[in-house]
């Protein structure tokens, strides 16, 4: 399985969340997500909007370039050939 940058983001979400002594239900009723949402974010098995992504990061209070910087040195710990990225899909007439 490739990895995607928004694994790494979950797992800094979901680090964070730990730290604080937050459960998942909690974080949930604080960012008003369902807990299974905030699994499936913090999997890296759905991708999240910019406004969304700040609320998460208000309620871990951090700032949401830290939270992302700290993604991004877990995504540059993956190897090149593991990373998956999205493509685009070619569009036919």
């Amino acid at each position: 399985m490739k990895a995607r940058f928004s694994h790494a983001f979950g797992q800094v979400v979901q680090r964070t969340r730990r730290a604080l002594g937050l459960s998942q239900e909690k974080f949930a009723e604080l960012v008003d997500a369902h807990r299974n949402y905030i699994g499936l974010l913090e999997r890296g098995e759905c991708g999240i909007s910019l406004d969304f992504a700040e609320e998460l990061a208000r309620a871990l209070k951090q700032p949401l370039d830290a939270l992302i910087r700290d993604a991004l040195h877990q995504w540059d710990a993956v190897p090149p050939r593991a990373r998956q990225r999205r493509r685009s899909r070619k569009r036919t007439v």
